[in-house]
């Protein structure tokens, strides 16, 4: 994964521009070194995307709850 793409999840805020880059990664059919899916939700502090990262072949597994910023 891309040292961009990383910061942004684990930085907990993005911005819009910064979830179209996520979303390009998440997106791309040649994105095959993880499994990993998305999520949309809505809680007391925004609206926030939580990605579930599964690296293959290490078995780690790694959540990411990030909010969108203006």
């Amino acid at each position: 994964m891309p040292n961009e793409i990383l910061n942004i999840l684990e930085s907990g805020k993005m911005t819009k521009e910064q979830y179209k880059l996520v979303l390009d990664y998440y997106l791309n059919p040649k994105t095959v070194i993880n499994d990993w899916f998305g999520s949309y939700g809505v809680d007391g502090e925004g609206h926030y995307y939580r990605y579930v990262i599964n690296y293959r072949g290490s078995g780690e597994k790694k959540v990411f709850k990030i909010y969108l910023i203006d």
